[in-house]
């Protein structure tokens, strides 16, 4: 599987990496804003974003509502570190495929993953 990850955090960036190997990804490519994401897509199909709610320069709403179109079956899943019901439902409304509270550990984004799996074969 590939992944993009989108998060102004480079710790974070690192930390999915980690995760990410753990749970033999064959390919990962990070972005540190939503520019720096729709640029990446030019030129890599990934299985799944997981995407930083904010960021500077563009939000995780504000490229969520930019992909969308153009990748209407792309799994995205919206990181944050918020539970906050109206950001949630916003995100809902635009299109996310899944939501996920930060922290998080290769179990939690195993257990999402699987999420994914068993609703691309319903």
């Amino acid at each position: 599987m590939k992944a993009l990850v989108v998060d102004d955090s480079e710790v974070v960036r690192r930390h999915y990496r980690e995760y990410l190997d753990e749970l033999k990804f064959d390919e990962v490519v990070e972005a540190d804003d939503g520019f720096a994401a729709m640029m990446a897509l030019k030129d890599f199909t990934p299985d799944v974003v997981f995407l930083d709610w904010h960021m500077p320069n563009m939000t995780g709403l504000q490229f969520l509502k930019k992909v969308r179109p153009l990748h209407p079956d792309l799994p995205i899943i919206m990181v944050t570190a918020l539970g906050d019901q109206p950001m949630v439902m916003n995100a809902i409304k635009a299109g996310v495929t899944d939501y996920l509270l930060k922290p998080f550990n290769a179990e939690v984004l195993a257990e999402r993953l699987e999420k994914l799996r068993g609703r691309s074969k319903e």
